[in-house]
């Protein structure tokens, strides 16, 4: 009788140590769970599965229509997709250019209706400039090779190439080539918000030694730079983006308003291990976008989630109406609300 109700007592002890243990684990993924859908203001954006049409290099030619850059059996192939029919057509005349240089590599830059190809090569660089349905055509080949990003002016045929070897703006109808003033290489370059004034910032990323701060900052100074052959700087504004760390920022087509890519922390992610220390803590942060004027005011947060992997690269649509970026395979568009008109 006694060993009986020892035996009862031990499965009692037993059920108890189980019960309380799977509540704690429980409670440790209630705390730790972390929402990995998107939400614009708690509702979803619009969602479109395209698959391994985003593994490509890809821009937005119409607010229907991407322009995606695939090797083809070992050649480059620029396409439209109409994201609505998932329909593809290819554009004939880049991919003729393109092939007459087979062993070279691109990089491909859209301003609807207008598309740039330039090689990459270690002396020099040819160029390729054409409207996407090659009714007007440009090539050139100029005598430096060019690394870095490349930035057009919201109006003029024009854009600006910034590398850390030094800066150059080019006008697109017959590729004059103006270097910009010695000196000009922002650490963080921004955008055109107008023809010749370019938003950018001295700020440089500075890792921080403690592993699970963000080495983004938190705060940007911004210089209003009116690129011509003497570069001029307009004005400057020191501005910070809901107290966030500030990832990237993309100016518009039309250069009147900012996305901006921003990390918030979030509680870390707990990782159990059977060897020491048991239990780790990896770093975990909600990417924010938000939507201002090419001065900074008027903050719209757009939406936010959390990714697995690295941070989504945004994009603007042709018409300023909404951005978009990729993520897991799937298109995700984002509308923006127009921007306040400026008060008198």
């Amino acid at each position: 009788m006694d060993q009986s109700k020892e035996h009862f007592s031990t499965i009692r002890k037993i059920v108890r140590i189980s019960t309380i243990t799977g509540l704690f684990v429980i409670l440790l993924l209630i705390i730790f769970h972390h929402d990995r859908t998107v939400r614009i203001d708690g509702t979803k954006p619009t969602i479109i599965h395209l698959g391994t049409v985003l593994e490509s290099p890809y821009c937005w030619a119409t607010s229907n229509d991407l322009v995606v850059f695939r090797i083809v059996s070992g050649k480059w192939n620029c396409f439209l997709y109409n994201i609505s029919d998932g329909s593809n057509v290819a554009i004939s005349h880049v991919n003729r250019f393109l092939a007459a240089f087979p062993d070279v590599n691109w990089n491909f830059h859209v301003h609807a209706p207008w598309i740039l190809a330039d090689s990459i090569s270690e002396t020099n660089m040819i160029s390729y400039l054409s409207k996407l349905d090659g009714s007007v055509a440009y090539t050139n080949e100029l005598p430096y090779s060019f690394r870095g990003r490349l930035f057009w002016m919201p109006t003029e045929l024009a854009w600006l190439r910034c590398s850390v070897l030094g800066s150059r703006i080019d006008r697109g109808s017959i590729f004059e080539q103006t270097t910009v003033g010695r000196g000009f290489v922002p650490a963080f370059p921004v955008g055109f918000v107008s023809n010749y004034l370019f938003l950018s910032s001295p700020n440089d990323l500075v890792a921080h030694s403690d592993p699970y701060e963000s080495p983004y900052p938190k705060k940007l100074q911004l210089e209003y730079w009116h690129l011509g052959a003497v570069p001029v700087l307009k004005t400057t504004k020191s501005i910070s983006i809901d107290g966030k760390n500030i990832v990237s920022a993309k100016v518009s087509p039309e250069g009147d308003r900012i996305v901006w890519t921003c990390l918030d922390r979030e509680f870390p992610q707990i990782q159990f291990s059977w060897k020491r220390p048991f239990i780790n803590k990896i770093p975990r942060y909600t990417v924010k976008f938000y939507v201002s004027s090419s001065m900074v005011n008027d903050l719209q947060l757009v939406g936010s989630f959390v990714p697995i992997g690295d941070t989504p690269q945004v994009q603007w649509r042709p018409d300023g109406g909404s951005i978009s970026f990729d993520y897991k395979g799937a298109l995700y568009i984002l509308p923006v609300r127009p921007p306040t008109p400026a008060s008198d």
